[in-house]
């Protein structure tokens, strides 16, 4: 039987605290029945009579604010269980190991800073502008900069608001699944500074629309209220990463 640790501070969570109680259940369930990578195919009928309630798993993924997310290979994959049960992954811990492959069997798009020392995973640091002089025979002198690697994001006022940042981490996240990129982090600064611009209450909704939309970067402008991506049902349509809403 598998051991977990709990974060119990989550009923003081207004997410979770607002969350209807099958679909706290339904979260729950995801928590203690996913694999170490915290991914799971998820059998509705097996999870519904597990837990003796019938739930809305498309509202769940669609309202989890980057909490869910649902893989290509069709799996549901809790974004932050791999940081909260293991912290910093490392090929030299032979209890990581296991975990390690299922990130790769299931392209989990994990932030690379949680993947220590492994070689399969490796993000090269940009060259930023330099001069330097050689004398022809393979030797030289020279300096340059730099650049910043995907994950070293700029520090910003709104990066002190513990809600923000759990928003923020998940747009990130969601851009570079849906659009298969590296967000630089000058690229990422620009987003912070647009977004100063509306308050910090309006930048957590405009990143919360982006992230619920599929926004390669942050939507700044218009009505930020929750998109109505709905299907002939009239049910919200689920999102898969990597694709466009789908029925």
């Amino acid at each position: 039987m598998a051991k977990r640790f709990t974060e119990s501070d989550k009923w003081k969570d207004k997410w979770f605290r607002r969350l209807p109680s099958a679909e706290k259940l339904a979260y729950l369930y995801l928590l203690d029945c996913c694999d170490m990578a915290g991914t799971i195919e998820l059998d509705e009928d097996l999870a519904e009579f597990s837990m003796g309630c019938p739930t809305d798993w498309d509202g769940l993924l669609m309202g989890s604010e980057g909490r869910l997310v649902l893989l290509p290979c069709g799996r549901i994959w809790v974004t932050k269980f791999i940081a909260f049960q293991n912290g910093q992954l490392s090929e030299k811990c032979n209890a990581h190991l296991a975990i390690i492959k299922l990130v790769e069997r299931f392209a989990i798009p994990i932030d690379e800073g949680y993947l220590k020392g492994t070689g399969r995973v490796q993000v090269p640091l940009a060259k930023g502008p330099g001069n330097g002089n050689g004398n022809g025979n393979g030797n030289g002198n020279g300096n340059g900069n730099l650049g910043e690697c995907e994950g070293d994001f700029p520090k910003s006022g709104f990066l002190s608001d513990p809600e923000f940042v759990a928003v923020w981490e998940a747009f990130l996240a969601s851009s570079r699944v849906n659009h298969n990129w590296r967000i630089a982090g000058a690229t990422a600064e620009a987003w912070l500074y647009e977004l100063q611009n509306l308050g910090l209450d309006g930048a957590k909704a405009a990143v919360r629309f982006s992230t619920a939309a599929g926004a390669k970067k942050p939507i700044t402008n218009g009505d930020h209220s929750r998109p109505k991506f709905k299907n002939e049902s009239g049910k919200p349509k689920m999102k898969i990463i990597g694709e466009d809403y789908r029925d």
